[in-house]
């Protein structure tokens, strides 16, 4: 009983941990290789705290929302499923906003790491059908104020 009783605190702190977690927002645009730009309003992930919760806990995502993790330098994402109950697409972007890589479709609460294995800027986070529904592929643009480094 008791450690059922510990279990329910434990899960309450994770639960809340994850709401007390704030993000800023902002807009981008995916410009495709095709012409087509799609227009995309975005949760800002910075800090630590951020980039460790993501989308975690999300019931759902409209086709037209996202998360954009910052990077303060370009690296090797290793990004994740923990607490995701929604599929997910990833787009993986040099600081001048190119499409380096992409995963679609990422299952709902794996713990597999997703990683293009190259050095990336930042990871764009989007519904798990964006990417084939807005025909983006590498090579495409995201532009935002955040991704000008190197231009």
């Amino acid at each position: 009983m008791i450690r059922f009783v510990v279990l329910l605190l434990l899960a309450g702190f994770v639960v809340r941990t994850a709401v007390a977690v704030e993000f800023a927002r902002s807009q981008l645009v995916i410009a495709t290789q095709d012409g087509a730009r799609h227009e995309i309003a975005v949760e800002l992930a910075e800090t630590d705290e951020q980039l460790m919760q993501g989308l975690m806990f999300r019931e759902n995502l409209a086709l037209d929302k996202g998360m954009l993790f910052l990077y303060p330098a370009d690296r090797i994402p290793q990004m994740w499923m923990r607490n995701t109950p929604i599929p997910l697409d990833m787009l993986f972007l040099s600081g001048d906003g190119e499409v380096l890589a992409t995963a679609n479709n990422a299952v709902p609460y794996s713990e597999a790491i997703i990683s293009p294995g190259i050095p990336a800027a930042a990871v764009l986070e989007l519904n798990g059908e964006a990417i084939e529904v807005l025909g983006i592929e590498p090579g495409d643009r995201v532009e935002h104020p955040r991704l000008s480094r190197g231009q």
